[in-house]
Formats: C-alpha cells, structure tokens, sequence
C-alpha cells in the first residue's frame, strides 16, 4: 500500500513542529534568566 502525503502539510506540521520546539527552548531560557535576576535582586547582594 503507497501513501501520498501532501508535500505542503507536511512541510506545514515540520515547521509548527519546530516552532514549538523552539518556543519551548525560548521559555526555558527566559525561566532561568528571570531566577537569576531575582536572585541578584536579593537585598544584600549590591
């Protein structure tokens, strides 16, 4: 049995596909930036 995929969602679903994955890496990031500013935040810490 052959499957035709249509070339147009597949290239769809891989690039909303990566952008997810890159949306997550982007919030990972921005999670563990804003931790380290409030830890430079803390009084005491000039």
């Amino acid at each position: 049995m052959r499957v035709l995929y249509d070339s147009a969602a597949v290239i769809k679903w891989y690039a909303e596909r990566d952008a997810e994955i890159e949306n997550e890496k982007l919030r990972r990031e921005v999670e563990e930036l804003r931790q380290a500013s409030e830890a430079d935040l803390q009084p005491g810490n000039y």
